[in-house]
């Protein structure tokens, strides 16, 4: 009886065996979505843990960032947990962000059928793009190379009403399907003002939609084209309810505005 009862604890001590995730070094490249020219200086935002914790692309966007897949959380109440995946965002002001995730066990779908399971995936995930999936074994993980990793560029938006409004949503047209509108962001306080930086995605059409107290749609814009050379400029958008007008411009810069912006794109 008591070799039966020494068994069953040492087997559950097995099963209670927490193993050391492992180590992953992510390389690769920020490019400009548009243009292809690499994107200096661009840091890493997320919950989970990297090193270096002073991540920044090189001059040539190159970057090398290592990772464990404990996916251990760095930050907010659940600290120190770990997860069965995580995901880190480039970010830079003037772009968007744009996001590679890594999954234990995923199971990758493809028009709804099964497209193989991967013991570990890593996901990347562009704006106005299909998500690229490329599967890893273990112990085929420890370095792995993503390419170049576009980044979109965009403008800055700020909406004046001539009557407040509770909310708005502003949303684009995907390239991909004409007929799909999709969020990309909003604001929900009762104002005739908005300010959304780094928020137009150039050469993209887009749209706002006026929302109520409930949520729901009072009013919406004309469709807007965003100019594909407005990256880092503010789109402003005055907007008349009451006649259901809109009209949408660039905000043209004075003298300092255009010798700072001239200033930061030696450093950009």
């Amino acid at each position: 009886m008591k070799i039966k009862i020494v068994f069953l604890m040492f087997i559950f001590s097995l099963a209670n065996i927490s193993y050391a995730g492992e180590n992953v070094k992510i390389s690769g490249r920020v490019v400009d979505k548009l243009t292809g020219m690499p994107v200096s200086n661009a840091g890493i935002l997320s919950a989970y843990e990297f090193l270096p914790t002073d991540f920044m692309t090189s001059s040539d966007g190159k970057f090398e960032l290592t990772l464990n897949t404990d996916f251990i959380l760095k930050e907010g109440p659940e600290k120190g947990n770990k997860n069965n995946s995580g995901n880190w965002n480039f970010f830079k002001q003037c772009y968007g962000y744009t996001q590679f995730e890594l999954i234990k066990n995923y199971q990758e779908n493809k028009n709804g059928r099964s497209a193989g399971f991967h013991e570990l995936a890593l996901l990347k995930k562009i704006f106005d793009d299909d998500i690229i999936v490329t599967g890893l074994g273990v112990g085929e993980s420890s370095a792995i190379s993503i390419g170049d990793f576009p980044m979109q560029p965009m403008a800055s938006l700020s909406i004046k009403t001539k009557s407040p409004f509770y909310g708005v949503d502003l949303l684009y047209e995907s390239k991909s399907d004409s007929k799909n509108a999709e969020s990309l962001m909003g604001s929900g306080n009762y104002s005739s003002s908005y300010e959304l930086t780094d928020s137009l995605p150039l050469d993209h059409s887009v749209f706002v939609v006026f929302l109520n107290e409930n949520g729901s749609e009072e009013a919406r814009s004309s469709i807007y084209s965003v100019p594909p050379d407005a990256q880092c400029k503010k789109i402003i958008l005055e907007y008349d309810p009451e006649n259901n007008l809109s009209e949408w411009y660039v905000k043209k810069d004075g003298f300092i505005e255009s010798f700072l912006s001239w200033l930061k794109g030696l450093f950009r």
